[in-house]
């Protein structure tokens, strides 16, 4: 799990009511640094003006979609926010539409040789790997 900074309240006299900004929102990059912890967004507030820079960009996601939002540093921000550990959600990739299978004589050989090399009974072995091969060459195919 990784900690992440939530909206939990929009001021309505900060900029963020203006740009609009939404509670739930996760904040995930302030001008290229990443955040996840109050303490974080305030040092890169700080860095940014330290840094005479008048505008920035926040990163933020809403809905798994990340929305990049330019602030001004001279302004409060106008936002309360929580730390709260997130799982990160997996990825499926997603399963190809069509299996080709190539070589499967080459697969069936090199079962049977193994079979053949390390079975102590080589002949029901090689009986049984032809069997189970003729069921998974039905189904493939």
């Amino acid at each position: 799990m990784s900690k992440s900074l939530v909206i939990e309240t929009v001021k309505d006299q900060g900029q963020a009511a203006e740009l609009g900004f939404q509670q739930g929102d996760i904040l995930k990059d302030y001008d290229g640094n990443p955040i996840q912890t109050n303490r974080d967004l305030s040092v890169c507030v700080g860095k940014a003006k330290s840094q005479g820079k008048e505008n920035v960009t926040l990163t933020l996601l809403r809905n798994d979609e990340p929305i990049e939002i330019e602030l001004t540093t001279s302004a409060p921000l106008g936002l309360v926010c929580t730390e709260e550990d997130v799982k990160p959600k997996k990825r499926v990739k997603p399963l190809p539409q069509e299996v080709v299978v190539t070589d499967i004589n080459m697969s069936f050989i090199s079962m049977v040789f193994f079979m053949v090399k390390w079975s102590l009974a080589s002949i029901p072995a090689i009986a049984i790997v032809m069997f189970i091969y003729g069921i998974l060459a039905a189904m493939i195919l």
